[in-house]
């Protein structure tokens, strides 16, 4: 950057910055120019030396002025924020001197004398100490200043600095005035596109330059569109548009433009170009010439889109021939007819019209036919010819021929000139005799829909019966034109036709005629048809016709209309109406209608089919709902509707209700002794014997499973419940006949009284459940009512369940306990069997005998078995870890429950491969009823546990239903001779339970037989255990040679056996 500090100035440094300014300058354009006259005030403040550059601007109305550029030497405050919307009156003088083409000069502001105060005190207010002020002008007008400061010190101003400052505001101010016209242009070119937009064409400013180059200075939106190329590309050359011009119009288009030039008179001419897809238009251009003044000339215009006109106009000139071919073919008839009554023009149909009216022909130039006669006809034209349009519709008839007449609308419609008046008239008259009756037919079938509707309507809010037909024959006598009479015949279930509705005729006669599907096939159309005497269906055997006869006026018939009504695609039956009057009586639109109800009719009938079959589906649904699929009894959902009527009635009558619930003794005996089928059979027996049992008004509802129960309502006296459930005791007693056995139950019952043990059903229930599972506990076969004690020990039953759940729920609620098992020879431990423990934090030491069964009860004998066999495994792993028991195998009990379960074997594998222990390492014990259980995943799984290498043990061997038969083929490897059966073994001589002796001989042999081991449990006796050995049973445990103990007495007992088997003693 240039740089002058001092006051002398140069004449060629000042040229040199001259020429730099212009050249700046001049090449500023849109927004670059602020950013250009920033750099010049830069460029001046370097050169001069001086602490500010600044240019204020006035406003449109010269009112005030704005600081709008300032450029500051480092050190000095800008002062353009505070020196906006100067008032131009406080320099006043100032202006007054730009105004003469003067400036502004001060030297040393503290100089000025008093009568410039106010310039003084602006100047001490932006620290200004000398001050250069130069206008900027344009148009002849002062626009603002451009003017320079020093802050610091006085200063003068030589003349070249002046002629500096003047030539950069001439230079400043150009920039300023060709930013604001670019400004001003981009506005108004916005205005005209916004314009034109609302435009059906595109206006447009085209200029021809004194060295003849053509331009587009401006196009608008739409002119991309309408001439097929960017305006942009036209802004230098507008050759590129005029190529679009078809090649023929070119020279044309030329031509005009250049006569608009030289006499600038307006250019209009019309020519074709191809749009940017190649499509032809039509287009108009109208433009007005004006001399720029330098020898160019500028045409401000638009072109019109035109060429849908220029369709249109060809479409009208085909319009006007197609429309006299068309008057010419039209059955209207049309006449022209001027202000003297004389016809101008006429059609084919109506000279023919005319004709046939008066006998006379019409031809153009004849006064339009007796119009002096026709009074109406001529109010019509008079009327037409003041501007009206008049409409009327009659009934005309022929002069000459009678047998001529037709309905006419007529239509007279006035014609105007450009000038508005009426010239001439249109005479139309249309023949609508037709559409007359079609309306009356309309009329008719609307009326007879809407009855259809009506009869819709009532039939859907019917019951579905005989009636039903009687409504639609009733409203189709009364509707269809022409019946008088008529009949229903349908289809019932013996496949024969009956009369099921009657109109004129006696229905009880016609409902003893029934017709044979092949023999009314024979005489009844497939299709709505109107039969007439002589047809077919008018002969019947004797019987029928002697019926017909005596039933109502059938010899009087003169036509019958037979419609067939079918129902989802099935003949159902024949609608018949029957006229007495008129052979012809039903014509097209009779049929139709008849048609057209039978249809409906078969729509409302097969709704209401299919109603009568849903109501008839749901109420097998809720009886399926109600009562139990297999003995038809009430459920328990009906049960506890009829217990609490049962209850109400009492309350109400001051009497007891009984609530009895029946349990089958060994009925789960039968059902796996002789299967599903069997047992489902005895269960209907039970079920219709306990019903024949009670009176008519208790209720007797299976609840599940082989569990009944009976409702006993009116009871006087607490007894008549006991003398009910000997009643039901006693039938089930009986023996039930099977196909190849004969079973015998009995029957445990649980009783629960109201008033007194409860007030609601639910309670009931609950009381005699209590009931009932007393005499389960105490062996069955008997009866129990519900007592306080029984409640109190049951509430009791259910803490100590919920108390069990509650230790399943915690790591160390259950514990384990651990008896050897030895070699009965030696007395060597071979084993341990991990027994669960209970210490209720109350109760203390619960016995297994109490706790096990509630886990089975309460369905926690899952959990349980899962909870010792996981402490067991990692027990063993800890015992085997230290070199305990490394040949032992750990026994544990599993449950029918457990080993039922699918995924039982997987649930082992996982606790066995988490503990780092072998499924060979463990043994189950299953006891004898969970491994006979027929059905289920026992035996899979069992014998999946042993393909792992596990053993399987038969507990308590002896005390259940055994199959011999199926014992050899079950996968074990030993059985557990019960503990009960031990005790009367090692007595002195004749002191022997002879029972137990012969029951351990025979599982001894049994066993030996099947190659299966023996281990005897309860063994308390060395006498016990001789007795054993002799009978060469291996293995046992009991309290002989261990209590069950804790993990850690194990440990500490065989800390010292190497790891292999060691004596007890």
């Amino acid at each position: 950057m240039r740089q002058r500090h001092d006051t002398t100035v140069r004449q060629d440094a000042v040229s040199d910055l001259v020429v730099h300014l212009a050249l700046a300058l001049s090449e500023a354009e849109g927004d670059d120019a602020a950013s250009r006259i920033d750099a010049a005030l830069a460029e001046l403040g370097h050169w001069l030396g001086v602490d500010r550059v600044y240019v204020f601007e006035h406003d449109e109305h010269g009112a005030t002025s704005s600081n709008t550029f300032e450029w500051c030497a480092p050190g000095v405050d800008a002062q353009r924020a505070t020196l906006q919307r100067v008032p131009i009156a406080s320099f006043a003088g100032w202006q007054t001197r730009f105004e003469d083409g003067g400036v502004v000069a001060i030297e040393d502001a503290s100089t000025l004398d008093t009568t410039r105060a106010q310039e003084y005190h602006h100047l001490s207010r932006q620290g200004s100490v000398a001050l250069l002020a130069v206008p900027l002008r344009s148009r002849g007008r002062t626009t603002g200043f451009l003017g320079l400061d020093a802050v610091r010190s006085p200063r003068s101003w030589p003349a070249p600095v002046i002629d500096l400052l003047k030539t950069a505001a001439t230079l400043i101010g150009a920039t300023l005035a060709r930013a604001a016209a670019e400004v001003a242009n981009r506005s108004l070119n916005q205005h005209l596109d916004s314009v034109t937009r609302q435009m059906p064409g595109t206006l447009f400013r085209f200029e021809r330059d004194p060295d003849g180059r053509r331009r587009f200075s401006y196009a608008g939106p739409n002119f991309g569109r309408l001439m097929g190329i960017d305006p942009q590309a036209l802004i230098h050359d507008a050759s590129p548009a005029i190529e679009r011009i078809v090649a023929e119009d070119q020279h044309d288009f030329a031509a005009a433009l250049t006569r608009s030039g030289a006499t600038l008179t307006r250019w209009e001419h019309t020519f074709r170009v191809h749009d940017a897809n190649g499509a032809l238009r039509h287009v108009l251009g109208r433009a007005d010439p004006s001399d720029r003044g330098d020898g160019g000339v500028i045409w401000h215009g638009m072109l019109l889109d035109i060429s849908e006109i220029h369709q249109s106009n060809a479409a009208l000139r085909r319009s006007e021939a197609d429309l006299r071919s068309i008057l010419e073919v039209s059955e209207d008839a049309v006449v022209l007819i001027d202000a003297d009554r004389r016809v101008v023009d006429l059609n084919r149909s109506a000279k023919h019209r005319v004709r046939r009216l008066t006998g006379r022909h019409l031809n153009v130039g004849d006064v339009f036919p007796d119009v002096a006669g026709d009074v109406q006809l001529e109010r019509e034209l008079a009327k037409a010819f003041t501007g009206a349009t008049v409409e009327d519709e009659r009934e005309v008839a022929s002069e000459t021929d009678p047998a001529f007449s037709y309905v006419a609308r007529i239509r007279v419609e006035p014609i105007t000139d450009a000038d508005g008046a009426v010239r001439s008239v249109v005479h139309r008259s249309t023949d609508v005799t037709a559409n007359k009756r079609a309306e009356a037919l309309e009329a008719r079938a609307n009326a007879f829909r809407t009855g259809l509707l009506t009869l819709l309507n009532d039939l859907l809010a019917r019951d579905f019966d005989d009636q039903v037909y009687q409504h639609v024959l009733d409203h189709a006598v009364a509707t269809v034109p022409g019946a008088e009479a008529g009949s229903v015949v349908i289809v019932r279930d013996d496949g024969h036709y009956h009369y099921v509705a009657a109109s004129g005729f006696d229905l009880a006669l016609l409902k003893r005629i029934a017709y044979a599907p092949d023999d009314l096939a024979k005489v009844q159309p497939a299709d709505a048809t109107v039969l007439r005497p002589g047809y077919d269906n008018t002969h019947h055997p004797g019987d029928t016709q002697a019926l017909l006869e005596s039933a109502g006026r059938t010899r009087d018939i003169a036509a019958t209309l037979v419609v067939p009504v079918d129902v989802g695609g099935q003949r159902l039956g024949y609608l018949h109406l029957d006229t007495f009057s008129d052979r012809d009586a039903f014509d097209e639109g009779a049929v139709d209608l008849a048609r057209l109800l039978a249809g409906t009719v078969a729509v409302a009938l097969q709704r209401l089919t299919l109603e009568q079959h849903l109501q008839l589906e749901r109420s097998k649904l809720q009886h399926l709902a109600s009562h139990d699929a297999l003995t038809d009894l009430p459920n328990r959902v009906m049960l506890a509707d009829r217990l609490e009527q049962a209850l109400a009635r009492g309350r109400r009558r001051d009497l007891g209700t009984g609530l009895l619930i029946v349990d089958l003794d060994g009925f789960k005996a039968v059902n796996d002794r002789f299967g599903h089928l069997s047992g489902d059979a005895v269960l209907r027996v039970v079920a219709s014997r306990l019903r024949d049992a009670v009176r008519a008004e208790d209720t007797v509802a299976r609840l599940g499973g082989d569990e009944f129960a009976v409702v006993a309502g009116d009871l006087v006296k607490p007894e008549d419940a006991a003398t009910i459930a000997a009643k039901l005791v006693q039938v089930v007693r009986e023996p039930i006949e099977l196909d190849a056995a004969t079973a015998v139950l009995g029957a445990s019952i649980g009783i629960s009284l109201a008033p007194g043990d409860a007030e609601h059903g639910d309670a009931m229930m609950q009381n005699a459940d209590m009931a009932l599972y007393r005499v389960k506990r105490e062996g069955g076969g008997g009866v129990a009512y519900f007592t306080a004690e029984l409640d109190s020990r049951m509430r009791a039953r259910t803490a100590l369940t919920d108390d069990l759940r509650r230790a399943l729920a915690r790591e160390d609620g259950i514990d384990v306990a651990y008896q050897s098992v030895v070699r009965l020879d030696d007395g060597c431990v071979v084993g341990v069997e991990a027994l669960a423990r209970w210490h209720h934090p109350e109760q203390g030491p619960i016995s297994p005998a109490v706790f096990v069964p509630l886990a089975e009860e309460a369905g926690l004998i899952g959990a349980l078995g899962r909870r010792v066999l996981q402490r067991a495994c990692r027990d063993l792993a800890a015992w085997r870890s230290e070199g305990i028991g490394t040949r032992w195998s750990c026994a544990v009990n599993v449950s029918a429950m457990q080993l039922g379960v699918e995924t039982f074997v997987l649930e082992v594998e996982e606790l066995v491969s988490g503990a780092n222990v072998a499924l060979r390492d463990l043994a189950f014990e299953v006891t004898e009823s969970a491994i006979m259980a027929p059905g289920g995943h026992a035996l899979a799984n069992l014998a999946r546990l042993r393909r792992g290498g596990a053993r399987v043990l038969v507990d308590d061997f002896g005390t259940g239903y055994s199959s011999l038969s199926r014992l050899k083929h079950l996968p074990v490897d030993a059985v557990k001779i019960d503990q009960s059966f031990i005790a009367g073994l090692g007595r002195d001589a004749g002191a022997e339970d002879a029972s137990d002796v012969a029951i351990v001989d025979a599982v001894v042999a049994l066993a030996n037989g099947l190659g299966l081991a023996l281990i005897a449990e309860g063994i308390e006796t060395e006498a016990q255990r001789r007795a054993l050995v002799d009978r060469g049973v291996e293995e046992g445990q009991g309290y002989l040679f261990a209590r069950p103990v804790t993990f850690e007495a194990i440990r500490a007992r065989h800390r010292n056996d190497g790891g292999g088997a060691s004596s007890l003693g």
